[in-house]
């Protein structure tokens, strides 16, 4: 985990204070890239402990695989906390319009399985399509029939990750492997939009890698675990689709280090990397989604003690 520490130190030494809306103030550098080979070792890091955070972190990836945006469904797999805060009652009510306690709206896991579900023509969308497809022959009927299949087409959900597998399966050298979390038409309806918000897979030669993009990195907090998440899921996919697990590379765009975490950064700066421990998978799941939480399982891990009291930004 070199790479990170290299990304921290980067952060520390060339970012620039910017403002965020706890007002606690960062240091941002724009355009990072780490890249981590899977042969080396699973990407958890080791200059802090991460072991009482990897039963979250297998739970939060299978929350997001099943579709669901609601925090019953994640402490059914696993009774974490991680996303509480986003989800009560001061914060649901800061979303316009409100949502219900426990819902965080539609955030990775409806953008990945059902992409667009729900989405409506404006009435302009409309009157353009009329007027840019029917002649003086139609009939009001005709008019009708057209607008209820355009309505049917625009709401068709778009099941991402379903897809990805298929493709990978079929055509495995496509570059059309993209999954996004990204859609503005849901950005500002949601308390936290989207940080890790596309990726793409990249097969050669019977390996397979993801590319990762991160528009938003807390780097002392967030980002070790999302590495991680990414990893998880290269090692997913590649199972299910017979194919090997090769790299992780990965992107984040506005990097920051809040500075009330500049401390705890100095601290894992200082301290030498260990061995990366394995991750093995339940070699007889198939299906990307029937994998439990128990068919994870982390070997070797020997990582520096936990690192306590660091404070959550966003």
């Amino acid at each position: 985990m070199q790479q990170y520490l290299n990304l921290i130190e980067r952060v520390l030494s060339e970012g620039k204070p910017k403002s965020d809306p706890q007002q606690m103030g960062n240091l941002a550098t724009l355009g990072q890239t780490m890249r981590f080979n899977l042969q080396d070792g699973f990407p958890l890091s080791t200059t802090r402990s991460f072991k009482s955070s990897f039963k979250p972190l297998c739970a939060e990836l299978l929350w997001f695989l099943s579709g669901s945006t609601n925090l019953a469904d994640l402490k059914a797999i696993y009774p974490t906390k991680i996303w509480d805060q986003w989800a009560d009652e001061k914060t649901s009510n800061l979303v316009s319009p409100p949502l219900p306690v426990g819902e965080l709206g539609r955030i990775y896991g409806a953008q990945w399985r059902s992409f667009n579900a729900g989405l409506r023509s404006t009435p302009e969308q409309i009157a353009r399509l009329i007027a840019d497809t029917i002649t003086p022959d139609w009939t009001k009927d005709d008019i009708a029939h057209l607008i209820e299949q355009h309505l049917i087409e625009v709401a068709r959900p778009v099941d991402q990750i379903k897809v990805l597998v298929e493709e990978l399966r079929r055509n495995p050298d496509s570059r059309r492997l993209v999954v996004t979390a990204w859609n503005p038409l849901d950005s500002d309806r949601v308390f936290i939009a989207p940080c890790h918000c596309f990726f793409k897979f990249f097969h050669a030669q019977g390996e397979l890698s993801v590319d990762v993009f991160q528009r938003s990195a807390d780097a002392v907090v967030g980002l070790p675990f999302d590495i991680a998440e990414y990893a998880l899921l290269l090692l997913m996919v590649a199972q299910v689709t017979g194919l090997r697990a090769r790299e992780v590379v990965y992107h984040t765009s506005d990097t920051h280090i809040y500075l009330p975490h500049v401390p705890f950064a100095k601290e894992i700066l200082s301290r030498e990397p260990r061995p990366l421990p394995t991750v093995t998978l339940n070699p007889e799941i198939t299906n990307l989604f029937a994998f439990k939480l128990e068919d994870f399982s982390l070997e070797g891990y020997d990582p520096h003690p936990l690192i306590k009291g660091i404070p959550v930004g966003y």
